[in-house]
């Protein structure tokens, strides 16, 4: 029997679409999305633009942003979402969680019709309380408490859920949110014939190559890479740090880099269609602050990760010492010692990059990630609330 699945979000962000439209396709499965508004000008959170890639409604959102100690506290509300799911009449309702007060109307709804809710969360990235965070607990652990089962991104996240809102380990389950690893693998066959033309044309060709690619803000702790790779370029030539990305900290980053000597470095800017290029030419991959997707990214292309607290997708995604180094303490010396050890030795960079590439095929493929989703939602419907 076909199940009616609305998928209930602020924002459908392009990485979100890719999997629910994979998901939309499953046997068995009716996908709608209710997604608020297109962007925010106050984060960096937005909805894709039309053709959407499945059946989805993009509904008017007042939205307000607060910021706090550097960093912004959204709350959404779309009035028209109790409509929606009345017209639609799902019978499982998915919902993405920092979707408050709308969560609160999906339990309303839920109770009213019988119909079992799931959430998807990522658990807390930050460890610092806020004034925000305190009167919000009430509210979200109703919420928790009356729902059929939760998803959780990762361990971290699943043990965050347990442990702050005491909600049942046994009913949470992990779908690891990764990259589109057959697209990916389509990306890689794509672009191979193009490194070495590539590492000439950047002239890299005796160089070991250290990788970062994302986004240019505070939290992914670029400048600590920088400041480590300064280190590490006096002891090794060949050594060469490729940033690939851009964003409002870009000219503080490359006055860094001025101000400290760093020789061996190259901003790239942004790269899209062509990123896997940039992997693989790349010898080492290292993200020492906030970022979850560049990780799995990098493991398909055979790279080892050196990365710090992200998203918790790190801690589940590298075994520290086999496919990469996990990042303690986070200092400059912990970064550039383990940098080190792979530019030392070339036996130990392929073997963790050969573990890290089995790991995504063979673990976190995003095919497995969507079995496991589609299997919670055939788990909880037809269960009442």
């Amino acid at each position: 029997m076909t199940k009616k699945v609305a998928y209930i979000h602020n924002v459908c962000m392009p990485y979100k679409a890719d999997f629910l439209s994979r998901v939309f396709k499953k046997e068995g499965i009716q996908l709608k999305g209710l997604f608020g508004q297109k962007k925010s000008r106050k984060t960096k959170l937005f909805t894709i633009d039309e053709p959407y890639p499945f059946p989805m409604k993009v509904m008017w959102t007042l939205s307000f942003s607060f910021p706090y100690r550097g960093r912004a506290f959204n709350f959404f509300l779309n009035p028209s979402l109790i409509f929606h799911l009345i017209k639609y009449q799902p019978d499982v309702i998915v919902a993405g969680l920092s979707n408050f007060p709308n969560n609160f109307f999906i339990l309303l709804y839920s109770k009213w019709k019988k119909v079992p809710y799931v959430w998807h969360g990522i658990g807390s990235m930050y460890e610092a309380k806020s004034v925000f965070r305190k009167p919000l607990q009430i509210p979200l652990k109703l919420f928790y408490d009356q729902s059929t089962a939760g998803i959780a991104f990762n361990s971290r996240a699943k043990r965050y859920y347990y442990e702050h809102y005491g909600y049942p380990s046994e009913k949470i389950f992990i779908v690891p949110n990764v990259v589109n690893t057959e697209k990916v693998a389509e990306d890689i066959r794509r672009y191979r014939k193009y490194v070495t033309t590539k590492r000439q044309e950047l002239e890299l060709q005796d160089k070991i190559v250290v990788l970062f690619t994302g986004a240019f803000q505070q939290a992914k702790k670029i400048d600590l890479l920088i400041r480590a790779f300064s280190r590490i370029e006096d002891e090794f030539a060949e050594a060469f740090l490729l940033l690939v990305g851009d964003g409002s900290i870009k000219g503080d980053l490359v006055h860094l880099a001025e101000s400290i000597g760093v020789q061996n470095i190259l901003f790239s800017g942004k790269r899209f269609d062509d990123s896997s290029l940039y992997f693989l030419l790349s010898d080492i991959f290292v993200m020492p602050g906030l970022g979850g997707l560049a990780i799995s990214h990098a493991m398909c292309h055979g790279l080892p990760i050196i990365a710090g607290m992200a998203d918790g997708t790190e801690g589940d995604l590298i075994i520290d010492g086999v496919n990469g180094f996990l990042l303690r303490d986070g200092s400059i010396e912990e970064l550039s010692t383990n940098i080190k050890k792979l530019i030392m030795n070339e036996k130990l960079r392929k073997d963790m990059g050969n573990k890290s590439e089995k790991m995504m095929k063979t673990e976190f493929s995003t095919s497995r990630s969507i079995t496991k989703f589609v299997d919670v939602i055939n788990r909880v419907a037809g269960k009442k609330i």
